[in-house]
């Protein structure tokens, strides 16, 4: 059997989730919860979703009695909470989401959580972004700003406050020459909104985004260096509180692409992983 944990996310140095899955024949998978204890991971399989490429895609680790975790499978999408003891499955409020394939879930506190994704009409198959929002009652359903094209991947999402969320992704049917443009909304406490930012290269997609304060964000993915093709480069964009721009990417010439990115709200350091020449890649700044 092989495995693979596709995110992470911790409350203290001795609370960590990672999560993916376990291959158990071809495309049939078990979801795969670890949890660290400070000491060693070990797996928990309190609830465990089986079938066609099921595989939880993401975390948030709000304390040792309380986790959120989202998945999906052939089966549809789900969503699960620890509760000190064990994972249960709880109810999804639009049964056509989708959550984002990458830091598609967190939160700022027990009763602020975000899952961001896409959601299909039943009866125009059209798809539009959507968030669900937990309140520490309840999870609801958001509408997101619909961006310029039909085809928007809403990929991940980072909570600074109830009145404060940044979420990144990729509007794919863009009308552009260079293969559709990249996609950041902003929660304001009332609406989400899409606001103007850089496309470096050809087919973007931003895939991270993390905040060390409202005024400090940045956003991770990748490109191509043109709609020719070429090597798939890094993008690094970056929030200073009035407008986004383009940081640099310090792996710029090489197979580069960023995947997901951490850090602490306050902190001096921030950091992004991904892949350089077909080798893992950390970047670390600050």
């Amino acid at each position: 059997m092989s495995s693979a944990l596709l995110a992470v996310s911790a409350s203290t140095a001795s609370d960590a989730w990672a999560v993916g899955f376990d291959v158990i024949r071809g495309e049939d998978h078990s979801t795969l919860m670890e949890h660290w204890n400070g000491k060693a991971w070990s797996v928990d399989s309190s609830h465990v979703v089986t079938g066609e490429a099921a595989e939880v895609t993401g975390v948030a680790d709000l304390g040792p009695a309380n986790a959120w975790a989202v998945g999906r499978s052939a089966g549809g999408p789900f969503l699960e909470h620890w509760n000190g003891s064990a994972w249960s499955q709880v109810a999804i409020p639009d049964p056509g989401f989708t959550p984002g394939a990458d830091e598609s879930v967190s939160a700022s506190s027990a009763t602020d959580v975000w899952v961001v994704g896409t959601t299909v009409n039943a009866a125009t198959f059209a798809t539009t972004a959507e968030a669900l929002h937990f309140n520490g009652t309840g999870w609801m359903v958001v509408p997101m700003q619909q961006p310029g094209s039909n085809t928007p991947a809403i990929s991940a999402v980072t909570a600074i406050s109830p009145g404060n969320a940044w979420a990144v992704g990729e509007d794919i049917g863009a009308t552009s020459d260079i293969g559709g443009s990249t996609l950041i909304e902003h929660w304001n406490g009332s609406s989400w909104g899409v606001v103007p930012s850089p496309t470096p290269g050809a087919d973007p997609a931003l895939t991270g985004v993390a905040a060390r304060g409202p005024s400090d964000v940045y956003a991770v993915g990748s490109s191509l260096p043109s709609i020719n093709g070429g090597v798939v480069q890094g993008i690094i964009l970056r929030w200073n509180g009035s407008t986004w721009s383009q940081d640099t990417d310090p792996t710029t010439g090489s197979y580069s692409p960023l995947y997901a990115a951490a850090t602490v709200p306050g902190a001096a350091s921030e950091w992004a992983v991904g892949t350089v020449s077909n080798v893992s890649l950390i970047l670390s700044h600050g």
